[in-house]
């Protein structure tokens, strides 16, 4: 049983808290985001949250009847995406935990695109630093593990009613990065770093 508390953002399996996948991925992330006023970064999270669920509500077959003013090229981009590319979703927000790692985290899309399985992550960031499509890349990497090997993508809504697919794949390949082994590089110095905070280390000699 996988329980999530949104405000801490902490999931829970059988009453044991795990890591998330993003937040194994700080260590990418978080030196960028350090730079970004905090009450931008919030509404840009809020911004996330809700574009994330009016997708959510499109897919699920509930289209929102209003939607507000600067929400509205996020939802028009998402509705190209979706003529142009006919996606066939599995799961929507899909919870999973990795019971042999031991992280969890929240798939946005797991189906098939162009007939091929696979998994998405929608973003709404307008300019995406490297280093966040690299974590990105890591990221559907950490969600792909227990799916065998599907396509990922990135799927960058914008503002302006356009949308850019990032191949997670082709971006590697011609970037020559693995996202399987930066995400369990994370995964490591997050693992050493949990356990250096766990256990006390008594000094030799102070003074």
């Amino acid at each position: 049983m996988i329980e999530f508390d949104e405000q801490k953002h902490q999931y829970k399996v059988d009453g044991v808290v795990y890591p998330s996948v993003t937040e194994i991925l700080e260590h990418i992330t978080a030196p960028g985001y350090s730079k970004i006023n905090p009450a931008i970064m919030e509404e840009a999270k809020e911004r996330g949250t809700a574009v994330h669920e009016l997708t959510q509500d499109i897919d699920l077959g509930m289209p929102p009847e209003e939607v507000a003013d600067y929400d509205v090229g996020y939802v028009t981009a998402y509705l190209t995406f979706l003529d142009e590319y006919a996606p066939e979703w599995e799961y929507i927000e899909q919870r999973f935990f990795n019971d042999f790692m031991g992280y969890c985290g929240t798939i946005d899309r797991v189906g098939k695109i162009d007939g091929r399985p696979c998994v998405l992550d929608i973003k709404t960031t307008s300019s995406p630093s490297t280093e966040q499509i690299i974590a990105v890349c890591a990221q559907t990497t950490a969600y792909s593990l227990h799916l065998g090997d599907p396509d990922r993508y990135a799927l960058y809504l914008h503002a302006d009613g356009t949308y850019k697919l990032i191949d997670c794949k082709d971006y590697e390949e011609q970037k020559h990065i693995d996202g399987y082994g930066i995400f369990l590089d994370c995964y490591n110095l997050h693992t050493h770093i949990a356990n250096a905070k766990k256990y006390k280390y008594k000094a030799k000699k102070e003074g």
